[in-house]
């Protein structure tokens, strides 16, 4: 008969290669699916590398402890696990889907696990700072963290906030009971996200935030020894709950789109927790990382992947997102032109000029790594074609 732990889930034992023979009991909410931490232990049970052992060219998959594991004393301190799992049914913060092709930088994922496991044994609310180049999977990288840990993710999009206090929330009329109406203040994802126990909070392109005000609330919620900051248009504080993430991805480099210099001391606050570079995935594993979402040969992700590390290792790099790969492969795969494809999707948004020299960076090598291909494949027009009757092959989903 299996055990069950307070609030009905039923728990599965798993061993960790974590090189200290803890084991760890893991509980499955009956309601959700989802997994949550239940207690740890001493083990002698034999552990299972494939769950910490690096992956090709130093990367690897996202080790299974990040489903989050609580030391019982903290445990106790919550009255039942449905009430660390409070945020999946809320209505607002969302439990993503793990992504099994995803991979990240071996280093960054032992940082991050060690990070991890100090907030589950302790509680206190950290901070990790994600910054990099475009389409480096920093975002991806936050929302993977909330999938392994089975918690739910609220987002804060800086490119849609004007104001200060948008960060916070919007004041908005509603027709009172007497038919009027009245100002009711509604919580922005930050705050929303940060007074759920255990979730992860994630605050898209902080570089966009312009107001040194903003910034200033950000860095009291932010501090260690605070973790709370006053909120004057709804007139109430808001505090961080125990076991928060909050994470935030801002972009650097040649693509860097950002409004504002983030502040010396806001950045100093996410060096209390981890503040990590995130580079493009190395050529092998954008590779696979191809196949794996698009579903295409080897041969077509090859291609791909080599075209992309060409293009952002330039001596005048262009940037390709690692997005936008995938779609290539897929319209590919469909019979479009490999050249075609390349500027439809990689060089979309590139002006005629850039994508020439685009082209030009992709012929040169071409003949090096590929000198068996067809050079016409590789070709396509970097100027608009002729126009042509606007029709559709495609009608639409049958009802």
């Amino acid at each position: 008969m299996s055990e069950t732990c307070k609030c009905g889930g039923t728990i599965i034992r798993k061993v960790y290669a974590d090189g200290r023979n803890i084991a760890y009991d893991t509980a499955i909410n009956p309601d959700t699916g989802s997994a949550f931490p239940y207690r740890r232990h001493k083990c002698t049970a034999p552990m299972n590398p494939a769950t910490d052992i690096p992956g090709t060219d130093g990367m690897a998959t996202m080790p299974t402890v990040l489903t989050g594991l609580a030391d019982p004393a903290w445990q106790e301190s919550l009255t039942t696990r449905a009430q660390w799992q409070s945020g999946a049914t809320s209505g607002h913060g969302r439990i993503p889907a793990v992504d099994p092709a995803y991979r990240v930088n071996t280093l960054h994922a032992r940082a991050i696990n060690e990070t991890l496991r100090r907030l589950d044994a302790t509680g206190e609310p950290v901070n990790i700072g994600l910054h990099g180049p475009a389409g480096s999977g920093k975002t991806t990288l936050v929302a993977q963290i909330a999938a392994h840990r089975g918690t739910p993710l609220y987002v804060l999009e800086m490119a849609a906030i004007q104001t200060a206090d948008e960060c916070y929330g919007t004041q908005t009329l509603e027709r009172s009971d007497d038919g009027g109406t009245r100002l009711v203040f509604c919580e922005s994802e930050l705050v929303r996200g940060v007074e759920t126990p255990g979730a992860v909070v994630l605050i898209n392109d902080l570089a966009l935030l312009q107001s040194s005000r903003a910034q200033n609330g950000l860095n009291e919620l932010l501090d260690p020894s605070t973790r709370r900051t006053y909120l004057a248009s709804a007139d109430r504080e808001i505090a961080v709950a125990p076991g928060v993430i909050i994470a935030a991805t801002w972009n650097v480099g040649s693509e860097y789109t950002g409004a504002s210099i983030i502040s010396e001391q806001l950045l100093d606050r996410f060096r209390s927790g981890l503040l990590l570079y995130v580079d493009h995935p190395p050529l092998t594993t954008l590779t696979a990382l191809i196949q794996a979402r698009a579903g295409c040969s080897d041969a077509i992700a090859d291609r791909l992947a080599n075209v992309a590390t060409w293009l952002r290792h330039d001596d005048d790099p262009i940037n390709v997102s690692t997005r936008a790969l995938p779609s290539a492969a897929q319209l590919i795969a469909a019979g479009m032109p490999l050249g075609e494809a390349i500027r439809v999707t990689l060089l979309g948004d590139l002006s005629t000029e850039d994508a020439t020299r685009a082209f030009g960076i992709i012929n040169v090598n071409v003949g090096r790594v590929y000198p068996k291909d067809d050079p016409s494949l590789w070709i396509a027009p970097v100027e608009p074609g002729a126009m042509v009757p606007f029709r559709l092959d495609s009608l639409g989903m049958k009802r």
